[in-house]
């Protein structure tokens, strides 16, 4: 019988994790979930930068045995235990957003919210990384299951739809064949630049191409006044970052 909640279990991971390293098996045992489920989440929280492997055991044949920390677990102890929060935070409001999906506009916000507030108690120097982070998962557990298409223009387009229609942000983009620079004004109602926006920004977008097409597009703030949009991103793939752009959408 499980011991957490279906929807928790991600929160409980980094609990435990903040606490001392621990195994797959170790996790499931403890959280009373199928190892599989404890192995997908465990993945997911490594692309994410939010834990590490810290020990890799060999066994019995090819088999080994990996260990698994919330970043900086000796280190950082602070941040980590903000990081924890946060993704509690997350967990909960995306439990009332499923309950009415169309109140996206508000799950942002108090996810803003509620970040800025935990973002108090961590160096400045860390606000942009840690908000591009959990703009990251949200981009990619969240809203890419609300967005459809298989090509960058058919993905940003739904995105675009998705973000005017509940007044999130208005989105434009231009494109050349390696990518395009991605253009956002008024994202929840902010009238001038918000570096900590931008970068929250900046992960919902990298979180939904990551959902959809892998490794293929890399995102980049982009000082790009093409568009004159209040924030601007360089999407390309690979290394590539072209500056010939065409066809407006």
């Amino acid at each position: 019988m499980p011991v957490v909640r279906k929807g928790r279990v991600r929160e409980a991971i980094l609990s435990l994790l903040s606490r001392q390293p621990r195994s797959a098996f170790e996790l499931s045992n403890e959280l009373g979930v199928a190892k599989s489920t404890i192995s997908y989440h465990l993945s997911c929280l490594l692309e994410e930068g939010l834990i590490v492997i810290t020990s890799v055991t060999p066994v019995r044949g090819k088999a080994v045995i990996k260990k698994y920390s919330v970043m900086n677990y000796m280190e950082n102890q602070l941040e980590s235990d903000m990081i924890r929060k946060m993704v509690e935070r997350i967990e909960r409001e995306r439990l009332t957003w499923s309950e009415n999906p169309e109140d996206l506009r508000f799950f942002l916000m108090r996810l803003l919210f509620h970040s800025l507030r935990y973002l108090c108690d961590v160096n400045s120097i860390e606000h942009a990384s840690i908000l591009e982070r959990v703009g990251r998962m949200v981009g990619k557990d969240d809203l890419s299951q609300i967005v459809s298409g298989n090509s960058l223009k058919s993905v940003l387009a739904s995105l675009f739809r998705i973000f005017s229609s509940y007044s999130i942000s208005i989105p434009k983009a231009v494109y050349d064949r390696s990518g395009a620079i991605v253009a956002f004004s008024d994202f929840l109602d902010s009238f001038s630049f918000d570096s900590r926006l931008s970068s929250f920004l900046k992960g919902l977008l990298t979180g939904v191409l990551e959902a959809k097409f892998g490794q293929r597009y890399s995102v980049s703030e982009s000082a790009s006044l093409d568009l004159l949009g209040m924030y601007n991103y360089n999407v390309y793939r690979g290394n590539k970052k072209s500056r010939q752009y065409h066809n407006l959408f």
